[in-house]
């Protein structure tokens, strides 16, 4: 195959001078999935740790085309700042074959708690092993002084360093590859040494998470890639990645050539996560130029992951609905409090309402009784009004001969007679038995201390108590005749309460 000995030639010749300057490192279009790949600063800057294979093969159309396999594990320490990641990957084309190797270690500093803002150090120790094998190649002059054997290696040290800054969703890192610049030497054939360097590669890359929709499930990420290495031109990549849920991923993108046109690339890359656990995604790239896809095809990159640990993310929505539930359950506690309170509230009502019911019920039961007695008191005045005015009548028609016969007297607000006032009640019934009288007069007196009503009451209930005994010892009721007077008439010598006020005399019609 003749243009693979023109590729081999041109190898060769760059071989042969002290440094070669071109791309030395794979280029990956699925670096956005896995940020571990270009920026050893990353490394274990997620919730979880992963697991990941990225496999790409280009330029499908020529045979022994260019093959890169990558299988690459970061996580971060449990329980601090730490990253901790290893890498091995093997870039071969042709008979020209690299494999390297690194661990890296990667610090974060946080500036605050509550958000994702922190300042990350990472850096990248390994080698790197190339060798050339010339048993697999078609060689024209079996006596170039360019082929001294077989098959040549070189082992040197590798060193890689990166810087990252995170703020919120926004991301800027900036990592150095090949940081030695050492020098691989394979074979001194005569005065001539066969060597190159492994330049430096530089790269800056910026993206930032824009959240968006109703509940949020959508993600874009535009991101923004350069490269440089010394003696090649500056490339830069662009491309926007969405998701949806962290369930469905996709991409699209342009990267810039740096040496040959076909360099420069469209891509375009479909993913999917299952269960926030695996992931696998494919990544199309072709190069715009018709000519070229004719000659070289397509190129493809296929990418799966493992994720595992505990994601914090999840973890921390998952406490934010236990949050929400204990809310809910504290405030239907409080709420079911209240509602004991207010039903025992009401309970309390309806107890003094009922209360307030029987109260004003014994309440109107005893005004309807104070109304009968103030009507029995009333017709009882007006009675007893009657019966002056009749004796009156009868005084001015005929003389009568009245006599006080006997006092009694009682105690403040006290109607009953005592036990000496009835015997001596028992002698005033006995004598008056021996005598014809026409009529008993009662005149009831109270002392002024207290209403008119009140001391009206007293001085009837005395004369009452007074008539009830002497019936009670025989005398007809009908001789008898009770006349309260109530405070009227007070004797003289008291403001207030004189005790002899409180009485009742005795006066007989013969």
């Amino acid at each position: 195959m003749k243009h693979i000995k023109f590729i081999l030639g041109g190898l060769l010749v760059l071989s042969a001078l002290n440094q070669s300057e071109a791309q030395q490192l794979p280029v990956l279009g699925q670096f956005q999935y896995n940020n571990y790949l270009y920026n050893p600063a990353r490394t274990g800057d997620a919730e979880v740790g992963s697991i990941n294979i990225n496999l790409k093969r280009q330029w499908t159309s020529m045979p022994n085309a260019p093959m890169t396999g990558i299988l690459s594990f970061e996580t971060p320490v449990l329980g601090s700042n730490i990253g901790i990641g290893a890498m091995i990957y093997t870039d071969q084309s042709h008979i020209i074959r690299r494999v390297g190797g690194m661990g890296s270690f990667a610090y974060h500093f946080p500036f605050s708690k509550k958000i994702n803002h922190k300042l990350s150090l990472g850096m990248n120790v390994g080698f790197i092993h190339q060798n050339f094998d010339f048993s697999s190649a078609q060689i024209e002059n079996m006596n170039d002084v360019q082929l001294s054997s077989t098959l040549i290696n070189s082992t040197n040290v590798d060193l890689s360093a990166g810087i990252n800054y995170s703020l919120y969703g926004l991301n800027l890192g900036f990592s150095m590859f090949q940081g030695l610049n050492n020098q691989m030497i394979f074979e001194n054939t005569g005065d001539k040494e066969i060597s190159f360097i492994n330049s430096r590669h530089f790269l800056g890359i910026a993206s930032y998470d824009i959240v968006f929709g109703k509940e949020k499930p959508f993600t874009l990420r535009p991101t923004a890639l350069v490269r440089y290495t010394p003696g090649l031109p500056i490339q830069a990549e662009a491309s926007f990645v969405m998701n949806w849920n962290r369930l469905l991923w996709g991409s699209v993108g342009y990267r810039s050539s740096n040496w040959q046109n076909y360099s420069s690339a469209l891509t375009a890359s479909l993913g999917i996560e299952l269960k926030k656990k695996f992931f696998i995604a494919y990544n199309f790239e072709i190069t715009p130029d018709m000519q070229l896809i004719n000659s070289l095809g397509f190129q493809h990159e296929v990418m799966i992951a493992y994720r595992f640990g505990k994601d914090e993310r999840i973890q921390k929505q998952i406490d934010k609905m236990k949050i929400s539930i204990d809310s809910v359950k504290d405030e239907n506690s409080k709420t079911s409090e209240k509602l004991v309170r207010t039903e025992q509230k009401i309970k309390q009502l309806n107890t003094l309402q009922e209360k307030l019911n029987a109260e004003n019920k014994t309440l109107s039961e005893n005004v309807s009784k104070l109304e009968s007695t103030n009507k029995n008191l009333e017709q009882a005045i007006a009675a007893n009004e009657k019966e002056i005015e009749k004796l009156k009548e009868a005084v001015k028609k005929q003389p009568f001969n009245y006599n006080k016969l006997h006092e009694v007297y009682f105690a403040a607000n006290v109607t009953s007679i005592t036990e000496n006032d009835k015997v001596k009640l028992k002698a005033l019934y006995e004598e008056l038995n021996k005598r014809d009288f026409s009529k008993i007069y009662l005149y009831g007196y109270a002392s002024k201390d207290g209403s008119a009503e009140k001391n009206y009451a007293l001085s009837l209930g005395r004369c009452n108590s007074v008539k009830d005994f002497l019936v009670s010892l025989g005398m007809s009721e009908t001789k008898i005749t009770v006349l309260a007077k109530g405070s009227e008439s007070p004797i003289a010598g008291f403001k207030n309460g004189n005790p002899v006020d409180r009485r009742v005399d005795i006066i007989v019609l013969d």
